[in-house]
């Protein structure tokens, strides 16, 4: 009897993380049976886990119905901090894990397409010959999914197309980049350069919504009461190219992707006179979590890079 007080006692002094998953486990799932099913343990013994959990924090976290359970309000704020528990018990595997093979940290990066397009390879390179020690996990994804990534966790760092979306991030600057029209050769322009509303009767080969340069340009057209002729839509700057090039109508894209296909294709590159065609890439990080010295030194590393194109 004295020692199982003993251990009660020591229970209040600290937090027991498989009680905490436990826990994760009944809020996702609405029911202490279907955990302990799925723990492969007795009913009661979930119950006094729980219990013990809302001893140590001297709150109900749990509210038994007819149907299972549901969360108190203080158990909604305890799931919110455990997903931080977890990311940084999570994140100390992982570079300890590292450490045993060699590596002294990874950096889970996701980019934009733009950017895996453009410059980052050239930079990851040269930062893999700066830092052989870190390993950079590269994941390419749209800039509106590498932010909720970033903001839950899953993601370290993000390079993404500055846009709206990015609010409570912190952001620095990568690079810039600028817009072009891509179009066929036979293309009637009158100039160098041509205006959004110059394009109201040409036929538009577009990249998915989620993708940031369509996600802007729809925008844009939007606010000047512009309704764009979408002929075609591809997942793919490649795509876009192809398309241009068999006469589907003219896209948008970047400088560096289109020269590249404009004299692969025979293809015209026309510049567009407006503001918003020079974009900012940005570094982001989630001032929320702490991050590890191989995301640092990553970013530090990327954001200097930028500053010596300027």
């Amino acid at each position: 009897m004295q020692l199982e007080e003993t251990a009660d006692s020591n229970y209040r002094q600290s937090l027991d993380l498989a009680s905490l998953r436990l826990f994760v486990q009944a809020v996702e799932h609405g029911s202490l049976s279907k955990v302990a099913e799925r723990n492969n343990m007795a009913l009661a013994a979930v119950s006094k886990r729980i219990a013990q959990l809302e001893d140590y924090y001297h709150v109900r976290l749990l509210q038994r119905t007819g149907r299972g359970v549901i969360t108190t309000p203080a158990g909604v704020a305890l799931m919110q901090h455990a997903a931080d528990i977890f990311r940084k018990v999570h994140l100390s595997r992982r570079e300890l894990s590292d450490y045993a093979r060699g590596v002294i940290g990874t950096v889970r990066l996701f980019a934009s397409t733009s950017a895996i397009s453009q410059m980052l390879p050239a930079d990851l390179a040269a930062f893999g010959v700066a830092q052989p020690d870190i390993r950079v996990d590269l994941r390419e994804a749209y800039s509106g999914a590498i932010a909720a990534r970033v903001r839950d966790g899953t993601a370290d760092m993000g390079v993404v197309i500055a846009n709206p979306g990015m609010d409570g991030l912190d952001q620095r600057l990568y690079r810039r980049d600028r817009l072009v029209l891509l179009a066929p050769r036979d293309f009637n322009s009158a100039g160098d350069s041509i205006r959004l509303r110059d394009l109201v009767d040409a036929d538009f080969v577009l990249m998915e919504d989620d993708a940031a340069i369509t996600s802007l340009l729809l925008r844009i057209a939007a606010s000047r009461g512009i309704t764009l002729r979408v002929r075609a839509r591809v997942d793919s700057f490649d795509g876009v190219c192809r398309m241009v090039q068999s006469g589907f109508g003219v896209g948008i894209l970047p400088a560096m992707i289109a020269r590249h296909s404009a004299a692969a294709m025979e293809l015209r590159l026309i510049d567009l006179d407006e503001d918003w065609a020079e974009r900012q890439m940005l570094i982001v990080t989630n001032p929320r979590f702490e991050q590890s010295r191989a995301t640092r030194q990553l970013a530090d590393f990327l954001a200097f890079a930028a500053s010596n194109c300027d």
